[in-house]
């Protein structure tokens, strides 16, 4: 879904998946509420010792995570070049 995790549970499921699939990596693509998701699942996966890794990377068209330490994401500029042809 589009929602920010928000509760423990939702948390410690995401952790029993990555456990029982043995992960060293789980990579999150998507706009702000996937990398807040992504940034939120990583601080409980280590607080939990997980091995499992979390990455966010930024992807979206609303050009919504611009900052500069992203210039800007493959989905904006995508959805910029097609729209304005």
């Amino acid at each position: 879904g589009r929602d920010k995790l928000d509760n423990i549970s939702d948390m410690k499921v995401a952790l029993d998946v990555c456990t029982r699939l043995d992960l060293h990596g789980l990579v999150i693509a998507g706009g702000d509420d996937s990398t807040t998701n992504a940034a939120l699942l990583a601080e409980f996966f280590e607080e939990n010792s997980s091995k499992t890794r979390v990455i966010g990377v930024p992807k979206t068209i609303d050009g919504d995570l611009k900052n500069k330490h992203v210039p800007i994401s493959f989905g904006f500029d995508t959805a910029s070049k097609v729209y304005s042809e």
